[in-house]
């Protein structure tokens, strides 16, 4: 292809055969999963996309978009094996050093390793994505006789997949 073409191929697309995948079910219903987990069997020659088998129906799909589980595979299951680890001898041992350390000499040391934390002096901002409308509704004296407040997501900042 390389000597051919003159450019290295794309093999982005490629994936690894038997792993798992999520595809994206084609349901008008709300209530519905919508993803199922499929196996990835291999690429059709007539279409762009992905041969999936689904297991609980028994049937071979294509599909054009999935996300691919690339790091499980079909066999792949958890060892039934525990390996316990056996705890080592925790006997007290006694201190047999020439001059023995005590806490209250560390006092002082410790005291010059610990630097205190300088607290930055700006606050950090909260992203301003609400805006609060307050309404005062009042008659043709002027005399107020209705407060009415109402808090707003502004609809520009708002982000596809994470705020909706």
């Amino acid at each position: 292809y390389e000597l051919w073409h003159g450019k290295v191929p794309n093999l982005s697309y490629l994936k690894v055969w038997g792993c798992k995948a999520h595809v994206k079910r084609h349901t008008n219903d709300k209530l519905e999963q919508r993803f199922v987990k499929c196996i990835f069997v291999g690429y059709p020659k007539e279409t762009m996309g992905y041969y999936f088998y689904y297991p609980p129906e028994n049937k071979v799909i294509v599909e054009r978009y999935a996300d691919f589980l690339e790091r499980e595979f079909i066999l792949q299951k958890e060892s039934g094996r525990t390996v316990e680890l056996d705890d080592e001898d925790t006997i007290p041992s006694k201190n047999t050093s020439e001059h023995p350390i005590e806490a209250e000499s560390l006092v002082p040391i410790i005291e010059e390793d610990v630097f205190p934390v300088r607290r930055s002096a700006r606050m950090p901002k909260a992203p301003n994505r609400l805006c609060l409308n307050v309404e005062i509704k009042s008659d043709m004296d002027g005399v107020v006789y209705i407060y009415k407040a109402r808090l707003v997501a502004k609809g520009f900042t708002q982000t596809y997949g994470v705020d909706y």
